[in-house]
């Protein structure tokens, strides 16, 4: 059977590994007609791509040039915050964007969150209890990690639906999402109601500062510079959308996993301990994204 891989195709989505150790075996750089774009799956080549300095992360600058004017002109109002994404950066802007944004969670401490993290938890946890059925996805996985984030960047709660389904819709254009006939007109609405949000809230903070990432990533400074106006909605967009998505499908895949070994769900309950390792096995094993654009 020939290859052509198709990330979207139901046998590949439902089964990967395979294709991917066929891949590595027979094709290890190959070209897929359905990304139109060469896929790498051997371990050292792909740390040569990622590692080098010969291919950019910057996947939508091109991918935006190469598209008709009027979809350009429908998105050039959210390209205005993507294209400042540190992950599509390229040094010295991503070095300085990084380095600005590290200033931000250098006075943060993950630990000093907990409280407020396990408060999220149980909540979550209290309103599955009692139901014969529950989709965990939709009742635990999603919400949390979004929650979570959303309490360190200070928005409100009750905007989980809204921040859902304007990342969803921003998906649309990042993810390169085919099939959907008015996607860019939906990524573009997401990605502009997310910038309202951010472009209100960080006024607020401006002028009475809180205990939340947003106001460290305005007091943030190096030397002289600091994020401007722009670069301050784009980082706020990113955390938010970027964060939330891969923890709920690390979630999803580590019970997945553990429902289908159970000698290792059954270790994982006696011994709570191992936790730490067990995440780092979860990420190894069936790991929340399963590509790097470049």
């Amino acid at each position: 059977m020939s290859l052509a891989y198709d990330p979207a195709d139901p046998e590949t989505c439902r089964r990967p590994y395979p294709v991917l150790a066929r891949l590595r075996a027979e094709d290890p750089v190959h070209w897929s007609p359905a990304l139109k774009a060469w896929v790498v799956t051997r371990y050292d080549d792909v740390r040569h791509v990622l590692a080098g300095d010969e291919l950019s992360p910057d996947r939508l600058t091109p991918f935006y040039a190469s598209m008709p004017s009027a979809t350009r002109s429908t998105l050039a109002e959210a390209m205005r915050y993507l294209n400042l994404w540190v992950v599509f950066r390229d040094p010295p802007a991503h070095t300085r964007l990084r380095r600005l944004m590290n200033q931000a969670f250098a006075h943060r401490s993950i630990q000093a969150r907990r409280p407020d993290i396990e408060a999220i938890v149980d909540r979550l946890i209290a309103g599955m209890k009692g139901e014969a059925r529950v989709d965990l996805v939709a009742s635990f996985t999603m919400p949390l990690p979004a929650l979570v984030i959303m309490r360190l960047l200070g928005v409100p709660s009750t905007m989980l639906l809204d921040v859902k389904r304007w990342s969803d819709d921003m998906m649309l254009f990042i993810g390169s999402a085919r099939g959907t006939a008015d996607k860019y007109e939906r990524a573009r609405n997401g990605a502009m109601a997310m910038a309202t949000l951010f472009r209100s809230l960080i006024a607020e903070r401006r002028t009475s500062p809180q205990d939340d990432i947003l106001s460290e990533l305005i007091a943030a400074r190096d030397g002289g510079d600091s994020l401007t106006e722009d670069e301050l909605v784009a980082t706020a967009m990113l955390f938010l959308f970027a964060g939330h998505e891969t923890t709920t499908n690390l979630l999803g895949n580590a019970v997945v996993a553990l429902m289908a070994n159970r000698r290792e769900l059954e270790r994982l309950g006696s011994d709570p301990g191992i936790v730490g390792s067990a995440v780092e096995e979860f990420l190894r094993f069936d790991g929340p994204s399963n590509a790097m654009g470049r």
